[in-house]
Formats: C-alpha cells, structure tokens, sequence
C-alpha cells in the first residue's frame, strides 16, 4: 500500500470515527423522557393521600439539542405529557391539578447534552390521581377527599367486531384492551384485541390515542397509527382496534 493510499485512509478513518463521536453523544428523545420521569419521582411529595407529583415541567436544553432533537417533532410536548400520566398512574402518584404540561426551552449555557428540568406543583382547587379517580386537594394542608366524578360528554361506541357497548371517556387515561382489568374492555371472537392494545388520553375537550405496541395495530379512519405515537381523535372518528372497530361521540 503506498503512501497516499495510508494517508487517504487514515483520513477517512477520523472522519469517520468523528461522525461516529458525534452520533454517540447525539441526546436522544428516550433519554429526555427517562429524565421527565425521574424529576417527576424525585420531586413528589408527602400527602395524606399518597404521594403528591408536580403538574408542571420546562425542559431547558442547550440550543442545538433542541433544534436537533425537539423544533419540528409536532405533538411532542403532547407525547411526553402522555408518558409521564402513565408513570404517574403506574407509580399511583396524585396530582393537584388534571393535566400534565410539559413544554421546552432553550439554554445557551447548557452542554449540548446537559437537560434542566424545572418542576411545579399546579394551583388547582382539584386533583386526580393518574388513576382516574377525581379528588379535591388542599395542597398547604396536604390533605386529600374525594368527590363525585361528573359524568363525560365524550363517549366510545362499538359499531362492529364486539359486543354491542357504550363506553365513558372521562378526564386522564383509560387504558384500553380485552383484559379484564382495562378501563375500557374490548373482546371480539378472533382475539385481535391485545390484552393491553392502546391508551387513550383526554383533556377537556382534546383526546388523543396511542397504541401500546399491540399485536394487531390500530387504524384511525382507516389509516394505521404509528405505535408509541398521540393521535388526535374527533367526533366521529371511527378506530379500528384489530378486527374491534369502535366510534367516538361526542353528545
């Protein structure tokens, strides 16, 4: 091999090797959520109910990890908002106000793989736990009661594939599959159901759907929904759970 043969490859070796540095120590979206959960956890607090979970998250990253990782990414706020009611509710953390908010921010004193995170405990006169019970909290006295739960406008309707049923769609999480203990139970004769299909996520008047990995997906008006990832659902969108397909109403 002569010798601008060697040096042609050393010189593509640090390149490459440099590209291979740079991909590395790129942050990773999954690295961002394992640090939302994990200032969720360390910044709960002691309640009469149970642990009490902050409502409010500002994720501050340096400048370029966030044009790289977050600007553009829509709904992602939205995703992580969703990832941190299921730790809550699987932790059985409560929280003093209903809705998770999570939004980002730039910091040019930050490294490009450092995150901030700055959490709050909303002001609300209500709490719920990520259960989808509702509560009422006097954060200063940390004291828990619960209330009625009023019912839901927003409903769930089988139109084919199952049983004929009407499901509520209350505030928070409801977890759905054919499982006994799922919030919204859904059976059909051929078992394209999985025990633990998708999570669907209201708030107020917004609800989003995220299939959970199951093993026959899930359409939305026809269209396959990519797992892991929020769609926004409407009146009259019609869901395809496997072979269960459901409407949702809004009355």
């Amino acid at each position: 091999m002569g010798f601008l043969e060697r040096l042609e490859n050393l010189i593509q070796g640090a390149v490459e090797g440099g590209t291979s540095t740079v991909l590395r120590n790129k942050l990773k979206p999954v690295e961002i959520e394992a640090q939302l959960e994990r200032a969720m956890r360390d910044n709960t607090q002691t309640s009469r109910g149970g642990r009490l979970a902050p409502t409010s998250y500002i994720v501050w990253l340096h400048p370029d990890t966030y044009r790289e990782t977050i600007a553009g990414v829509e709904g992602y706020n939205h995703h992580c908002e969703m990832l941190l009611n299921q730790f809550a509710m699987q932790n059985g953390y409560t929280m003093l106000h209903q809705r998770i908010s999570v939004t980002f921010d730039a910091d040019a004193s930050l490294g490009r793989r450092d995150i901030h995170i700055e959490t709050a405990f909303a002001s609300s006169p209500s709490a719920a736990p990520a259960s989808n019970a509702h509560y009422t909290a006097a954060f200063n006295q940390t004291q828990v009661l619960s209330v009625p739960r009023q019912e839901s406008r927003w409903h769930l309707r089988v139109i084919q594939g199952g049983q004929s049923q009407v499901f509520q769609i209350p505030e928070g999480i409801s977890r759905v599959g054919r499982a006994s203990d799922a919030d919204i139970v859904l059976k059909d004769e051929a078992n394209t159901v999985s025990r633990q299909h998708a999570v669907i996520n209201r708030y107020g008047e917004e609800i989003r759907l995220r299939d959970v990995g199951s093993k026959n997906g899930t359409k939305v008006n026809g269209n396959y929904v990519p797992s892991h990832l929020e769609t926004l659902l409407t009146d009259g969108s019609e869901i395809a759970f496997g072979q269960c397909i459901v409407r949702i109403e809004r009355r």
